[in-house]
């Protein structure tokens, strides 16, 4: 058995070989991007608590290029009966890196400026659907936040109940560490392609 903290070339965008509970979470270096929730598990019990960056952008994807008021009313209901992707004002004061956009509010009938955020799996590649069966028990604790006419440019945080009172805690920013590109005897530049 190979060991967990040894880090792998992964040269394509495959899914992993190794089991879920072999890859370590401190892969340093890697060859492959991946977004950090300090060692918090995604799903708030087990699991990993990291995500590659390739999935999340793969999520992000499928995700509609349209106005809010279109993506609501097609938006699925998961078990929280929180409609996704919802509007996130950021009361939280995070340091988002992509820009709000103009939403608009059905019930109030008003335009107002803020982020769509979605749920993000990490170990998947399709984007979340609210399907009771695929995701168990739960979206989990990982959202991308990005402006409604932009899903393909994002920021990713979690929900951790140590940043505040709600029933799911506040959000904090998952940490991006970026793939390591590796250097072999003869100078040619190895490395995962997904940055």
């Amino acid at each position: 058995m190979a060991n967990p903290d040894t880090p792998t070339l992964d040269t394509d965008d495959a899914e992993s070989t190794a089991p879920e509970s072999t890859l370590s979470l401190k892969r340093s270096p890697t060859a492959s991007s991946y977004y950090d929730f300090d060692q918090m598990p995604w799903d708030g019990e087990q699991g990993q608590s990291w995500m590659y960056a390739r999935h999340a952008r793969a999520q992000q994807r499928g995700l509609r290029l349209s106005r809010f008021r279109f993506v609501v009313r097609r938006a699925t209901k998961t078990f929280s009966r929180r409609k996704y992707p919802s509007y996130f004002g950021n009361i939280e004061k995070l340091p988002l890196n992509t820009k709000p956009g103009l939403i608009f509010n059905r019930k109030k009938k008003i335009y107002t400026i803020g982020w769509l955020h979605h749920p993000l799996i990490p170990g998947h590649t399709t984007t979340f659907s609210g399907n009771k069966r695929k995701y168990k028990p739960n979206p989990g604790m990982v959202r991308s936040f990005y402006a409604p006419k932009n899903p393909v440019i994002f920021d990713v945080a979690y929900h951790t109940k140590e940043n505040g009172e709600s029933k799911n805690g506040e959000f904090k920013m998952a940490t991006y560490h970026p793939a390591v590109k590796q250097v072999n005897e003869i100078g040619v530049v190895a490395g995962n392609s997904d940055e």
